[in-house]
């Protein structure tokens, strides 16, 4: 509690609330349930797209019109089938992974770029 108390007054403008032990609790997430769980995995897709449509080119004209197609149909089609469709093959758990992972190695060169298995190109 000291070094939470210390770091608050420090590094915030808020004072640290006298009697508390705010930061030993988990209270925030609460209220976070799927909506935590489908945020990693819609981020976990927007990287797949990423890295298989523009990754060598951001601007590209044929990624970008296989993503406007896919976009165009919504949610008439069944979204996995039409995601392995927009990215060129099927995907599955070890690939989800990757693509949340890829990106922390990218710019955290040490700890995980001595890991076997993880994250290996996935794309």
């Amino acid at each position: 509690t000291s070094i939470a108390e210390e770091l608050q007054a420090r590094y915030s403008s808020l004072s640290y609330p006298e009697g508390t032990s705010w930061h030993l609790r988990f209270s925030h997430l609460q209220f976070y349930g799927a909506r935590y769980y489908s945020y990693l995995w819609s981020r976990s897709i927007a990287n797949l797209v990423f890295y298989n449509l523009f990754y060598d080119d951001p601007f590209s004209e044929s990624g970008g019109e296989r993503l406007k197609e896919f976009l165009r149909r919504g949610s008439s089609v069944n979204y996995k089938r039409s995601v392995e469709e927009l990215v060129g093959y099927e995907f599955g758990l070890e690939e989800m992974v990757g693509a949340l992972v890829e990106p922390v190695k990218m710019f955290s060169r040490g700890y995980l770029d001595q890991q076997t298995g993880i994250g290996e190109k996935w794309w």
